[in-house]
């Protein structure tokens, strides 16, 4: 089990490692950036990692679940248990969008403000 943790957390680490690189890579050297650029390419990676991954990760959700519901149709206690992870499915998804919605209005200000 601990070994299963070890390289999930490295492989997270190392998607990080590569995103930040790829979002504030420059080909032309170190340049001076300012807070707007920063923040415009951190909406930029948001956006481009974070709505696939939430969207796929649904999808696979709901899809477990349909499938759980399919060979529960015979047992209602089963049944019951799969249905009830609809609501955390459509938690997550909201949770999700209202995050992407914060972080936009946020760095929208930012720029109307500066």
């Amino acid at each position: 089990m601990r070994n299963k943790i070890a390289k999930i957390t490295g492989a997270v680490s190392a998607l990080g490692c590569f995103a930040a690189k790829t979002a504030f890579a420059d080909t032309a050297g170190i340049t001076e950036q300012t807070a707007d650029t920063l923040g415009n390419k951190m909406v930029t990676l948001a956006n481009n990692i974070m709505e696939p991954l939430g969207a796929a990760v649904i999808f696979i959700s709901i899809l477990i679940a349909g499938v759980r519901i399919i060979l529960s149709s015979g047992r209602p206690e089963e049944r019951s248990r799969a249905i009830s992870a609809l609501p955390y499915i459509l938690g997550g998804g909201f949770l999700l969008g209202g995050a992407m919605l914060v972080a936009g209005f946020i760095i929208g200000t930012g720029k109307s403000l500066g």
